[in-house]
């Protein structure tokens, strides 16, 4: 499955970019970051008012520049008719992740590079034993190969979601 990279558009977006990742993929509708974070923060407590608003000054609190709840991401997702099935192991091992590609789908992962950051994972090549990866934290990266030490570097990846569209399946 073919995934075009988007770069998160504050720092602590990258749940905001890989839901539009998501939704690309399948071609739905794809509403901006700060629209997500407008409608999905709210669910978590943040008032954050209207995240389209420009930004705050650097030396001043941006409360809508935070990461959102595993579950709510889930939630958005559901929204927009794209189904994120959550793995059951936690943490979850390499098997679930390669099961979780395929022509239809992608995974979603939360690994813990220094802190936690949100991933796609769209495809694995079994000659070479590396995982195409769309990291939305750095800027005009696009799609690069990462092994599964990689993924798994710090704490690990914490949580994987199968991404497939809840319209055609």
């Amino acid at each position: 499955m073919m995934v075009v990279p988007i770069t998160q558009e504050r720092s602590n977006w990258c749940w905001a970019a890989c839901v539009q990742m998501s939704l690309g993929s399948f071609s739905h509708p794809t509403p901006t970051q700060c629209a997500l974070a407008s409608l999905a923060l709210p669910w978590q407590g943040q008032a954050c008012g209207n995240c389209c608003s420009p930004q705050p000054a650097p030396d001043q609190v941006d409360p809508c520049n935070v990461v959102l709840d595993t579950t709510l991401v889930t939630r958005l997702l559901a929204g927009f008719k794209i189904i994120a099935q959550q793995s059951n192991n936690v943490p979850p091992v390499e098997t679930n992740l390669r099961a979780s590609l395929g022509p239809n789908s992608f995974a979603m992962a939360l690994v813990d590079l220094v802190a936690f950051h949100y991933m796609i994972v769209y495809t694995y090549d079994s000659a070479a034993r590396l995982y195409g990866v769309a990291n939305p934290a750095v800027s005009n990266q696009g799609l690069t190969s990462w092994s599964w030490p990689q993924l798994n570097a710090g704490a690990g990846m914490q949580y994987l979601w199968r991404i497939t569209d809840g319209v055609t399946s």
